[in-house]
């Protein structure tokens, strides 16, 4: 998987930078890479959708764009910001489910902001409103809790 960008032409507002990215994988004593050589430019507002089989690293640049594995080689920069490690103002779903049965879905959201501390905690009888956007980004259905 490789998209090539000049790193000298990255415009300053490119939100997402990925330059010469890899991840090595230690399989049964040898290194199988998942990644390699990988250059990326996303800029604020664009919607970008990363495709392809099963197993050729999707989740892993993913994982590896969130912080929440570490690079072999490359760098990836969010907003000018090296990512050494998640971001406490960043998230990630994850492509299984690890729900919580006894939260609500809205509840299941709030979790990580919760655990960071963003938040004391979720009280859902408090008014906030959850809003369901269509691909364009327009609200399609409003939700208020009281």
């Amino acid at each position: 998987m490789s998209t090539s960008v000049d790193a000298q032409n990255l415009a300053p507002d490119d939100l997402l930078v990925m330059e010469d990215v890899g991840k090595v994988f230690a399989v049964r004593g040898a290194g199988l890479r998942a990644l390699d050589g990988v250059r990326l430019s996303i800029r604020e507002g664009e919607f970008v959708s990363i495709l392809g089989q099963s197993g050729c690293g999707k989740s892993t640049l993913l994982k590896l764009t969130a912080g929440v594995m570490s690079l072999s080689e490359g760098e990836i920069r969010i907003a000018g910001r090296q990512v050494k490690g998640p971001f406490r103002d960043l998230g990630m779903v994850f492509q299984s489910p690890v729900l919580l049965e006894w939260r609500t879905v809205l509840g299941n959201v709030m979790l990580p902001i919760e655990i960071l501390r963003t938040v004391h905690s979720f009280d859902p009888c408090n008014a906030c409103g959850v809003h369901v956007l269509d691909a364009e980004g327009e609200t399609v259905t409003e939700v208020r809790v009281q």
